[in-house]
């Protein structure tokens, strides 16, 4: 998510670098400072446990007295990193941390209004684990190959003459238990 903004400063802080600065930090991060994340949906701030640090990444401050530039805060980009964990039966959604990065623009002394942008990303970052039973294969038999009779002498290859005497016996032997069975 991407959203912007036009800022204008007030002539005063203008003029004064470190103001201009810090009134930059405060207008995209707001007046409180983040130190950590809920990790889960129901974490309560006595639960530590279930709070996941953030990580900040500021400008560089370079040493603009007397000159008429100065390096200010216009972007913030927060990249939030989360994961599924859990049974794979029902995997919660849990945050693993974030970053705050600003992006920086040197601006002139006389340059009071300046684009703000703020973007929201989120990083799924999980890691599918193996199913339990593995995946069917395509080659599985059925056991002794119950069914190799059969499949040779429907598909013509000659075989040995003691193997059709081994069908036309299991044939009979089958009948035998049928007229049996009817009795």
């Amino acid at each position: 998510m991407r959203s912007s903004c036009t800022h204008s400063f007030s002539e005063n802080t203008a003029n004064n670098c470190a103001q201009l600065r810090n009134e930059s930090y405060s207008f995209l991060q707001g007046k409180s400072i983040l130190k950590s994340l809920a990790a889960l949906g129901n974490a309560t701030a006595s639960q530590t446990a279930f709070w996941a640090g953030l990580v900040y990444g500021s400008c560089a401050v370079q040493n603009e007295d007397g000159s008429e530039s100065c390096t200010i805060p216009i972007g913030l980009d927060i990249q939030i990193v989360w994961a599924y964990v859990g049974k794979l039966s029902n995997p919660q959604a849990q945050v693993l941390g974030g970053r705050f990065l600003f992006k920086c623009k040197t601006i002139t002394c006389c340059n009071v209004s300046t684009s703000m942008v703020t973007t929201v990303m989120f990083y799924d970052t999980t890691i599918r684990p193996v199913a339990p039973r593995g995946e069917p294969q395509i080659n599985w038999r059925f056991p002794f190959d119950f069914f190799f009779p059969f499949k040779a002498a429907i598909s013509g290859v000659k075989s040995h003459p003691a193997s059709e005497l081994y069908i036309v016996v299991l044939c009979l032997f089958t009948l035998n238990l049928t007229r049996m069975w009817h009795r």
